[in-house]
């Protein structure tokens, strides 16, 4: 039997040149080769390239890059094949270290050559390195960039179509545009009436399945859907169903492709909800109490905020008669107790008090600055501390002053007291890193110690920060959030840029080490003055 032809698909459509979102303001990559002239022409190439902002770390082994993707947000990474004896276990490792990194694969002609060669899976691009030039690096990163677009968008449309099988009584189904190919879900194909298994048919023969007035309909609502590159939305009665002619709806978006890859139309089938003859009565009566429950407490309300807004009469007691007409005034009983003046309320007054204390309730905003408030303390001494209005050891020192006061964290300080610190150009950053990494005991550690020390060694300062709380993994695993949110990344993109970094290191039975290292970089005037 002949393969129906397919609709006559524009090329564009078979194609689609989609327009690739902006890159990030600024790359974050590492490369990792034990071969420095390829690190060293891997690093100009980048230079020379129109990628832009970026940034470029180099190790040589993957046993150093692993706490960096652990613990940083790359968006690329470089390995060299030739480095790895079993290149597909170096491959998962980094994987399993930053999923969400995008691996760019680096190999000579000579490895490529080989018969026993391949290209191991999870790599997005790969290139030869006598290729590597300026303009490769950067369309090999693009690339890299765009396909990792793509993969999340498609996951995102999984979990929606997931989402709406689970709310919903739905079936799934992806076009393949290049083919005309549909695939169906088992929901979609018992929807269909085509039993309870996936089916694979095309296009003419899902149109074949729809009522013979709707088929026409239907073939043009795909139509329409491919060259407009709009949503696709369709009605239409099926004829091989359970039920006779029954309604169906069928949804799909055209998926963002990129980098030649097939076009897909994604998305669902269902029937048609029931008629509103056919509702049950006992939702329709629940619905109406409830929405009738709601206009009653409106109305109440409303009239409580008349009372409130009324203004205050001059007295709500009616003038005395002379006393020849005065009527006689029954005593007060115990139901009944007489009104007197004393127990009148100015109802504008209370309304104005509440509505002062509401305002301020919603003025109230939390600090994220530190772990504690300062605008809740009436001390003068609990104003932000100033490493540069005070200098660095004091600012410190009353840092850690006011975290023991307002948490239950005991903080114990050492810093190399022969002053050096205080003309150290990057004592503000170095301040900075301090107060982000004590935020972070105060906030995920679940401390009750933390030590701090900062000294020299060598030509770089030395921070480091231990405490006895839940330790690396089980602090990530608790918060559930990219390490940007607790400002790991803020400091590993600070120290960065000043050619630093940033190691964590897990302590046994339970605790962390944070150490940050920064390159010296002492004021010289101000070193001569000291001297």
């Amino acid at each position: 039997m002949p393969r129906p032809t397919a609709l006559g698909l524009d090329p564009e459509i078979d194609n689609p040149k989609t327009q690739a979102s902006p890159p990030p303001e600024k790359l974050y990559l590492l490369s990792v080769s034990r071969d420095n002239d390829v690190a060293a022409a891997l690093r100009t190439d980048l230079k020379r390239s129109n990628l832009g902002s970026h940034k470029l770390h180099h190790c040589s082994e993957l046993s150093e890059a692993e706490p960096l993707l652990k613990t940083c947000g790359f968006h690329c990474i470089f390995i060299r094949l030739e480095d790895y004896q079993d290149r597909q276990a170096a491959i998962d490792l980094v994987r399993q270290c930053c999923p969400e990194t995008q691996v760019i694969a680096l190999a000579g002609q000579l490895a490529m050559n080989q018969p026993d060669f391949a290209m191991p899976s999870g790599v997005e691009c790969s290139c030869r390195t006598e290729d590597l030039s300026p303009s490769l690096v950067a369309s090999l990163v693009e690339t890299a960039l765009l396909r990792k677009q793509e993969d999340r968008i498609s996951a995102s449309l999984k979990r929606q179509l997931e989402l709406a099988r689970i709310a919903g009584e739905l079936g799934s189904w992806t076009l393949d545009i290049e083919s005309a190919d549909i695939h169906l879900d088992e929901l979609a194909a018992k929807i269909l009436g085509l039993g309870e298994r996936p089916q694979a048919l095309h296009l003419d023969e899902l149109i074949a399945l729809a009522h013979p007035d709707d088929q026409t309909s239907l073939k043009e609502a795909f139509i329409h859907s491919l060259k407009t590159r709009q949503a696709l939305q369709a009605n239409f009665r099926a004829k091989q169903a359970e039920a006779s002619h029954l309604d169906v709806e069928m949804h799909a978006t055209l998926e963002d492709i990129q980098l030649h890859r097939h076009p897909k139309l994604s998305g669902f089938i269902k029937r048609r909800p029931p008629s509103d003859k056919s509702k049950d009565p006992r939702v329709a009566r629940a619905l109406s109490n409830f929405l009738a429950e709601i206009q009653r407490r409106d109305r109440a309300v409303d009239e409580l905020r008349e009372k409130l807004e009324a203004p205050a009469p001059q007295s709500e007691l009616a003038p005395e008669p002379p006393p020849s007409t005065k009527p006689a005034t029954p005593p007060a009983t115990s139901e009944e107790p007489a009104l007197s003046e004393e127990l009148e309320i100015d109802r504008s007054t209370v309304y104005k008090t509440v509505l002062d204390r509401i305002s301020q309730q919603k003025g109230e905003q939390a600090s994220d600055t530190f772990p504690f408030d300062f605008s809740t303390e009436s001390q003068t001494d609990y104003t932000p501390p100033n490493p540069t209005a005070e200098g660095f050891i004091a600012a410190a020192k009353r840092l850690v002053d006011i975290t023991q006061t307002g948490h239950k964290l005991r903080v114990t300080l050492n810093i190399e007291q022969d002053g050096a610190i205080e003309y150290e150009r990057e004592r503000g950053l170095l301040f900075d890193i301090l107060r982000e990494l004590l935020t972070n005991v105060v906030k995920h550690a679940q401390a009750s110690e933390c030590i701090i020390a900062l000294f020299r060694d060598e030509d770089d300062w030395v921070l480091q920060v231990e405490d006895d709380g839940v330790g690396l993994e089980k602090n990530l695993v608790s918060i559930s959030a990219p390490l940007n949110q607790i400002g790991l990344f803020r400091i590993r993109t600070k120290l960065a840029i000043v050619g630093g970094q940033l190691d964590l290191t897990p302590t046994q039975p339970k605790g962390l080490i944070a150490r940050a290292r920064l390159p010296v970089s002492l004021d010289r005037s101000a070193d001569a003055e000291r001297a």
